[in-house]
């Protein structure tokens, strides 16, 4: 995985099943596209960030994504 131009991952953290988990992607839309992937399998995502946290998506942002991408009809 190569990080961003920056040199930065973007990591997502998330519970499922009763345990805490961090993933790390190389851009911030792959970590969204993560994000929303994880929510329709039912986990709880407690943000997507940087690894410095210099930039951060909160939940609620990542459900409001995730609500817009589901409306979408533009099939994924």
């Amino acid at each position: 995985m190569q990080p961003d131009s920056l040199g930065m991952t973007w990591d997502i953290r998330y519970n499922s099943d009763g345990l805490d988990h961090l993933q790390s992607h190389p851009t911030a839309e792959n970590a969204i596209e993560a994000a929303c992937s994880l929510l329709d399998q039912g986990c709880d995502v407690y943000g997507v960030w940087t690894g410095d946290l210099a930039e951060s998506i909160d939940r609620e942002q990542i459900i409001r994504i995730h609500g817009r991408r589901m409306k979408s009809p533009v099939k994924r």
